[in-house]
C-alpha cells in the first residue's frame, strides 16, 4: 500500500503566528520612526533657539560692552524690560555753529543718530560733553577745511555746541530697550530704538524673559554703581504645532559683563 505524499504549504496556525509577529515588528518600526521624528524635531527646535539666542546675545553684548552703569547707561525698567545706552557711531566735528546749536560731523562710521532718543558724546574745551540730539536738519554748514558739507549735521541741546573745537571727536550714543513684544500672535524677545522694534528670539513662554542686575559677588542689586553684570534668562518654546500642549520649553541663560565699570 502506497504512502500519501505530505501536504505542501503552511497551516492556519503557522500563518497566524507569522501575521502576529509581522504586526509586532510593524508596530515597533512605526514607534521607532515616530520617536525619531520627534527627536529630530526637538533637536531642530533647540538648534533654532540657540542660534537665535546667539544672535540676540551678540547684539546685547555689543550694547552692554560700552555702557557705564554708574552713569545711568543701564536701567532695569521692569523684570522683563532693560534699557541700555551705549556708544555706536564715531566721527569728527568739522563745522560748528554756536548760535544755531549745530554741529557738523564727517569721517563718520557706524550707526547714525536719529531725530529722537539719541545723544552725542563730544569733546569740548571743558572735557567730554553728552548732548541730546534735537534733530538732524538739512545740511547748511560747510566743513572748516573745505567747501564740502558735513556727512551728518546735528541740531543739539541748547548751548551744547559752545566751546566745541573743530576736529573734536564725537560718538553717537544710542538708547535701546530689550523687552517682550507681540509678534505673529505670540510673545518674542525684542529690541526697540528710535528706528522701531525688531523681534529677536521667540516664541517665548509666559514669564519667558527675565533680567537681573548683579554686583561683584553675583548678588542681585538695584544700585547702578554696584552693577558688574547683567543676567538674561529666556524660556523659548518649540515651533508652532497643531498640538499646543506638545510644545517644549527650552530655558537659555546668559551673563553679560560691562567693560566700563
Amino acid at each position: 500500500m502506497r504512502n500519501r505524499p505530505n501536504s505542501a504549504g503552511f497551516t492556519i496556525v503557522e500563518l497566524l503566528v507569522v501575521v502576529v509577529i509581522s504586526g509586532f515588528i510593524a508596530v515597533a518600526l512605526h514607534q521607532a520612526h515616530v520617536q525619531h521624528r520627534r527627536f529630530n524635531s526637538w533637536q531642530e527646535s533647540r538648534a533654532s533657539a540657540h542660534d537665535a539666542m546667539r544672535v540676540a546675545s551678540s547684539l546685547l553684548a555689543g550694547d552692554l560692552r560700552e555702557a557705564v552703569p554708574s552713569d545711568g547707561d543701564i536701567a532695569l525698567e521692569d523684570a522683563d524690560s532693560l534699557r541700555v545706552r551705549s556708544p555706536g557711531g564715531f566721527g569728527f566735528v568739522c563745522a560748528v555753529d554756536e548760535g544755531l546749536d549745530r554741529l557738523g560731523l564727517n569721517r563718520f562710521v557706524g550707526s547714525t543718530p536719529s531725530d529722537a532718543g539719541d545723544s552725542v558724546l563730544v569733546y569740548a574745551s571743558t572735557g567730554w560733553r553728552l548732548t541730546g540730539v534735537v534733530s538732524t536738519p538739512t545740511p547748511s554748514l560747510s566743513c572748516a577745511h573745505g567747501t564740502a558739507s558735513p556727512t551728518i549735521e546735528l541740531e543739539v541741546s541748547a548751548s551744547d555746541a559752545t566751546d566745541v573745537p573743530v576736529g573734536a571727536p564725537a560718538r553717537v550714543v544710542r538708547s535701546r530697550t530689550y523687552h517682550v513684544t507681540s509678534y505673529q500672535g505670540e510673545s518674542w524677545f525684542a529690541r526697540s530704538s528710535a528706528d522701531g522694534t525688531e523681534p529677536l528670539v521667540g516664541p517665548l513662554a509666559s514669564d519667558g524673559l527675565h533680567f537681573r542686575l548683579l554686583d561683584e559677588a553675583g548678588e542681585e542689586t538695584a544700585t547702578l554703581g554696584d552693577v558688574q553684570s547683567v543676567e538674561v534668562r529666556l524660556i523659548v518654546l518649540s515651533r508652532r504645532t497643531s498640538d499646543v500642549a506638545s510644545r517644549r520649553a527650552d530655558t537659555l541663560m546668559a551673563l553679560f559683563q560691562s567693560r566700563n565699570r
